[in-house]
């Protein structure tokens, strides 16, 4: 006997179909069929909460991820699903919860690890964001997103030895990756190797010409050798590409000083 639309096999399956091409509206009301007939299936919730979430309906995503969790508690994929939207959701905390939990049932997935390192990092805890950016990279020694943030952490303690290192070996990977390149250029001047700090923010501006936080530190760099006109062309950059950044009231307080003659304090600007 054919398979009618009606059968909540079929909507399910056009769902996936509608889903993996980019119908995500489509796939949302096939989802959403599926579930007026089996209201207890954790797994349509937990994919209707992706879908969700790729339409940047964050709020609706956490609400299908916690309905997955209530049908079945030891399901992994909504877990991590919903610690990710409440990081982004501006709830670091309750992200953290999600992710640990998520830990205990998969205790060796990368992602999950980075991204409580994540909440960890937003609540202020450095050294436990260190801790789980080396357990991602344990697992994935090649995560450059773990080793750039654990590289910035590590910079904000104080290391600057052990960031360096962090950065350049996302460098070794990836030697177009600007936000590497500054933040290497920012642990450099913390060792005061000023010169070559400045090499390596002109290099991420190279990269990304539109890569503000790049202008930033390299305008900071040349005002700090006395070369306020180069300086102050950077910090117009940032100014123009950045202006409502909450570094911005900063790079006017530095645009003021180089066209007075004054030097900034020495360090960096970013993570």
């Amino acid at each position: 006997m054919a398979l009618l639309p009606q059968d909540p096999s079929v909507r399910f399956n056009r769902a996936l179909i509608r889903q993996g091409t980019g119908d995500l509206l489509g796939a949302i009301e096939d989802y959403t069929f599926h579930l007026s007939l089996r209201p207890d299936d954790a797994q349509t919730y937990n994919n209707r909460g992706v879908t969700r979430r790729a339409l940047g309906d964050l709020a609706g995503a956490a609400e299908d991820f916690s309905a997955a969790l209530a049908r079945d508690p030891k399901l992994v994929q909504p877990l991590r699903n919903r610690g990710d939207v409440r990081l982004v959701l501006g709830e670091p905390a309750a992200a953290l919860a999600d992710l640990s939990a998520a830990l205990v049932l998969d205790p060796e997935d990368a992602d999950s690890f980075f991204r409580r390192g994540e909440a960890h990092r937003l609540l202020g805890n450095a050294a436990a964001a260190i801790t789980d950016y080396t357990a991602a990279l344990r697992i994935r020694p090649t995560y450059r997103d773990a080793l750039n943030n654990r590289g910035a952490m590590r910079r904000e303690l104080g290391e600057a030895e052990a960031a360096l290192a962090d950065f350049d070996a996302v460098l070794r990977l990836a030697p177009e990756d600007g936000t590497a390149r500054v933040n290497r250029g920012i642990a450099l001047g913390l060792l005061g190797r000023a010169a070559e700090a400045e090499q390596e923010f002109a290099a991420a501006v190279r990269l990304r010409p539109g890569f503000a936080e790049a202008r930033l530190n390299l305008g900071r760099s040349r005002l700090e050798r006395g070369d306020r006109a180069g300086a102050k062309a950077e910090f117009e950059e940032f100014l123009r590409l950045a202006p409502d950044s909450q570094l911005a009231t900063q790079a006017r307080a530095w645009l003021a000083e180089c066209e007075e003659g004054r030097l900034p304090p020495s360090g960096g600007a970013g993570r």
